[in-house]
């Protein structure tokens, strides 16, 4: 997979750690974290081994309890998944 190969996910990081409320922050936000669930829906073990190795996770952890509700359900899809 290239995307993962290319290291590409490490970029939305700093997009996801964005502390701002204001809405356009929020849309890009949720954007990046369909990105990262479409690699994980995949079910590519790279894909996975990455998100995992590269600290994301905790990420999404974080994210999900400063969030709102409709910024949730990706990161909540990803940690199901």
């Amino acid at each position: 997979m290239p995307f993962v190969r290319a290291n590409m996910p490490l970029y939305l990081q700093p997009i996801l750690d964005v502390k701002s409320e204001e809405r356009h922050h929020g849309d890009v936000r949720i954007s990046s974290l369909r990105v990262i669930a479409a690699l994980v829906k995949d079910d590519d073990p790279r894909a996975i081994n990455f998100i995992i190795k590269s600290e994301m996770f905790s990420c999404f952890l974080k994210h999900m309890e400063n969030s709102t509700i409709p910024s949730r359900t990706p990161d909540s899809g990803l940690i199901v998944a």
